[in-house]
């Protein structure tokens, strides 16, 4: 039996008024607004939904300003008509309240970690958020939407599919829309990289007009600068590693793999010799031992380290390039 499609349409009108609400609640974040953005534009229906609950209130508002008519006047006003009038804007406060109602108390809270460690949040409708290392995240639950701000660091989302309920991850101005799937976002700096390790997103910037960009599993997009990037193949198993405790590299530069040590250690990575800083390095080990990423660096490579306070200093095997110590 073909499905009745009049309860999509109920729904779509409820997570209108809801946005509609929200949006003049006066606590409407930048985050919110990129949660909404995307789910305006994620279907005609959405945005007509939106418009008529926007309409709606301009007729009220509007309503309301109209002169106060005197006794005589209203004698002559159909009666019908104010009734209806009057009516109408009940019904429409006691649906604006009952929302405020319904849509808030499920889940609003802030998850972060600290350099180095990883965090796992299992979440109201069976989805898993996992942070990692020096990482910030709101969550918002309501009975309409599902909106997470990733604002700092790097988090996976599993994500369990609801058709009344968006699930939206904004990152500065980006707005990652799922469709049932798994996903990693890293903020690194100005740039935001989207992964897709299952099933798709949609990407969309919230100032940009336009259809959303899809994203599809094996696939990886960087977005910087108001520009969301071209698909790019992504390893999945060097992305996703972290969260078994451990970082892969292939074939990565000296100085990129530094720069990820950093993220989860509080001592720097220098090089005497700035070249090293190119050299590639293939290699695996656990986050916390430094011990064989420089084993793996000195049986290939060649290169040694010293360390100097908080700092390693690496170098070439040859005596003349030895950092003198401090």
């Amino acid at each position: 039996m073909q499905k009745d499609e009049k309860p999509g349409l109920v729904d779509h009108e409820e997570i209108a008024l809801d946005w509609f609400v929200r949006r003049r609640s006066g606590n409407f974040s930048t985050d919110d607004q990129v949660a909404f953005a995307a789910w305006y534009a994620a279907s005609p229906g959405h945005t007509q939904a939106y418009d008529r609950a926007e309409a709606l209130s301009q007729k009220f508002a509007a309503l309301k300003q109209q002169p106060s008519l005197s006794a005589s006047q209203q004698a002559f006003v159909p009666q019908r008509r104010w009734r209806a009038s009057y009516a109408a804007f009940a019904m429409l406060w006691a649906l604006v309240m009952g929302v405020v109602w319904w849509q808030t108390g499920l889940l609003e809270a802030d998850y972060r970690t600290a350099q180095g460690e990883q965090r796992r949040i299992a979440l109201p409708d069976g989805s898993a958020l996992e942070l990692n290392t020096a990482s910030t995240a709101h969550v918002r639950y309501t009975r309409f939407a599902r909106t997470i701000a990733l604002q700092s660091g790097e988090a996976y989302f599993n994500v369990a599919h609801e058709s009344h309920r968006t699930f939206i991850v904004s990152a500065d101005d980006l707005a990652i829309r799922d469709i049932g799937t798994r996903f990693i976002v890293r903020r690194d700096g100005p740039a935001t990289e989207v992964s897709v390790l299952e099933g798709q997103v949609e990407l969309s910037d919230i100032h940009q007009a336009g259809s959303p960009l899809p994203l599809m599993a094996g696939q990886q997009r960087i977005y910087q600068a108001g520009l969301i990037g071209e698909n790019n193949p992504v390893d999945m198993a060097a992305t996703e590693a972290w969260r078994s405790g451990r970082l892969v590299f292939n074939a990565a530069p000296l100085g990129d793999i530094a720069r990820e040590l950093a993220r989860y250690h509080p001592f720097e990575i220098r090089f005497a010799d700035p070249g090293l800083a190119h050299e590639t390095l293939t290699a695996s080990f656990r986050i916390g031992d430094t011990p064989a990423f420089l084993q793996a660096a000195e049986s290939v490579l060649d290169v040694r380290a010293r360390p100097i306070g908080n700092t390693l200093i690496l170098y070439r095997a040859s005596p003349a390039n030895s950092p003198a110590e401090k």
